[in-house]
């Protein structure tokens, strides 16, 4: 028998220690300290993901996306939101770190001051006999972030000695603030004379932190929801779409990148032609930036799809050029329009994970998206059942030229239009598009799944509340009503349903069928009407495809462009970006 000696163990040990350091680089000191100071203003899935990172060089280029997310101007040179919290961590430092082994930005005021900034006022209460040293800030808060119009903050020292920390009205009360003595014992409303006789505007805001709160000298609890909400500020207030996708793109996205992340949405749906299952994608950004030369406008594309088994090896992998040209009559023509990038991809039965990456090389920002794709096994003996529905807003015949190409979104000789932010103009025709599966011609002939139609009012002269639906009958279109015929169904083949509206919605919100029963239909269900003066639906989009052709969609007399304008993205002179126009 073969023995194996400690020597061969230590050596294995070493290579297995070597192995793991490499496969894992020690984060250095300043990548540390970046992380610390950060820490009042990074979200939980930006941290999740810092913490995943294996290179100092991966940690570094993730800092650079993390300011550039939060740069409110990008088009400037320098990040001045990186500028005033760098400020801000460095009086924090300075000032609150007197009294506590740790920088004064790792402590209650020094968290207060990083994610708030400098408050309107700030009292001290140092010097005085009947209470602890006690400080009162007074801030305006951003109200579109869940935060109070104005509201008071209190730190104090308890017993004298130590940090300041952070005050609680509804769990520590006014009594915590005052001296005790030795000839009564401090109660609530002994406490709030004494803060009375120094500052009636200590006394209220050791009550309450909201200015308005009258709590007729209770403590109210409403200052601790204050409190959390100022801890969940970033997560309202910084967007972290970037971080959810970066382990997935950073390997893609060159080092001379501006680390502009460009939000869009994404949409996918498994179709089956002539056998052939096929993933068919639409991607929409949020905006589009173009370059100038002479009388050009332009934008060159790169599109990266790769495909990855259940153990995360690639599968597929492709990596496309998009070019773009526009003249300036076209871009005047379509400036308050979005883009969408459509194609298709031949899939076989399996559980994949898709990755979506664009990038616009010459502004140098990109999208991407992650998805879980599930195609199923060809099996005749499996059950019937229908695709997941699709939401178009217009279709148009396929010229005769190219009913023979392959192309997304286009089923029996029709093109149908979709859009990935399920937003449509006011005066489209909203359909629903799905296919059956395994279904098959009877003696009968092909099977029929037929559509039940209902007008309901659901406000009525003499009644303002809607008629209770019928148990068991199907849904329909709130506000509006559902025309067309019966829809039969062919084996492999798809049919499309079609919603007319009957009134001004700007979205619809597509509910997946109960059952793949025949005469249970499908329904659409629309949000109810919008408030006069609120955002209304933007206008119409065009459809880029993979040969990068230009197409309108039938449009709105309201999208009239006014001209090209500057992205805030563009930093080099004569860029222009494509807008959504007035909503």
């Amino acid at each position: 028998m073969k023995r194996t000696t400690p020597l061969a163990l230590l050596c294995a040990a070493l290579v297995f220690a070597a192995a793991l350091q490499a496969a894992q680089e020690k984060i250095s000191p300043e990548l540390e300290r970046w992380l610390e100071d950060v820490s009042p203003i990074i979200t939980k899935a930006e941290r999740a993901v810092f913490t995943k990172l294996q290179t100092n060089a991966d940690r570094a280029k993730f800092v650079r996306f993390f300011w550039r997310s939060r740069d409110p101007l990008p088009d400037t040179a320098e990040n001045e939101f990186q500028k005033d919290y760098e400020e801000r961590i460095r009086y924090a430092d300075q000032t609150f770190g007197h009294f506590s082994p740790k920088r004064g930005s790792q402590t209650d005021r020094g968290f207060f001051y990083v994610v708030l900034g400098k408050p309107l006022e700030r009292t001290l209460y140092t010097t005085q006999s009947q209470i602890w040293p006690v400080e009162l800030w007074f801030y305006k808060g951003e109200v579109e972030y869940g935060l109070p119009s104005y509201f008071y903050l209190i730190f104090y020292q308890p017993e004298g000695i130590g940090d300041f920390r952070l005050y609680s009205p509804g769990v520590e009360g006014p009594e915590k603030l005052v001296i005790p003595n030795m000839e009564a014992a401090v109660t609530r409303v002994t406490a709030v004379q004494e803060l009375k006789a120094i500052n009636g505007e200590l006394a209220n805001a050791s009550l309450s932190y909201l200015p308005s709160d009258s709590s007729a000298g209770m403590a109210s609890f409403s200052s601790d929801s204050i409190i959390a909400s100022v801890h969940n500020f970033p997560e309202k207030k910084f967007s972290d779409g970037y971080a959810r996708s970066y382990m997935n793109f950073k390997d893609y996205i060159e080092t001379e990148y501006s680390d502009s992340y460009i939000s869009s949405a994404f949409q996918t749906r498994l179709f089956r032609e002539a056998g052939q299952t096929f993933l068919h994608w639409s991607i929409e950004p949020e905006k589009m930036n173009f370059g100038t030369q002479a009388d050009a406008i332009y934008a060159s594309y790169e599109f990266v799809l790769r495909l990855e088994d259940g153990r995360g090896s690639t599968v597929f992998e492709r990596t496309e050029e998009i070019p773009l040209k526009l003249s300036p009559a076209q871009y005047q023509a379509h400036a308050r329009q979005r883009f969408a990038f459509q194609d298709l991809l031949a899939v076989a039965p399996g559980e994949y994970r898709a990755l979506f990456l664009l990038k616009n090389k010459t502004t140098k920002d990109f999208s991407s998206f992650e998805t879980r794709v599930s195609v199923p096994q060809d099996d005749a003996s499996a059950r019937p059942g229908l695709s997941v529905p699709l939401l178009f807003y217009a279709r148009t015949a396929v010229a005769e030229a190219q009913s023979r190409n392959l192309k997304a979104f286009v089923f029996g000789g029709q093109q149908y239009l979709v859009g990935a932010r399920n937003e449509f103009p006011r005066s489209s025709t909203l359909g629903v598009f799905v296919q059956a599966r395994n279904v098959s011609a009877g003696p009968a002939g092909p099977p029929r799944f037929p559509r039940h139609e209902r007008q309901r009012r659901l406000f009525r002269a003499d009644r303002h509340r809607p008629r209770p639906r019928r148990r068991g009958h199907p849904p329909c279109l709130r506000h509006g009503r559902v025309e067309g015929h019966q829809a039969g169904l062919l084996p492999g083949r798809g049919f499309a349903r079609v919603l007319r509206r009957k009134t001004a919605h700007g979205k619809g919100e597509l509910r997946r069928p109960r059952s793949a029963v025949p005469g249970r239909p499908l329904g659409l269900r629309a949000p109810a009407r919008p408030v006069p003066g609120s955002r209304a639906s933007p206008g119409p989009r065009l459809s880029v495809f993979r040969e990068g052709r230009l197409r309108p969609v039938p449009g709105d007399p309201r999208a009239v462009p006014s001209g090209p304008r500057r992205s805030r993205g563009a930093s080099a002179p004569g860029q222009v970006a494509l807008r959504p126009g007035p909503l």
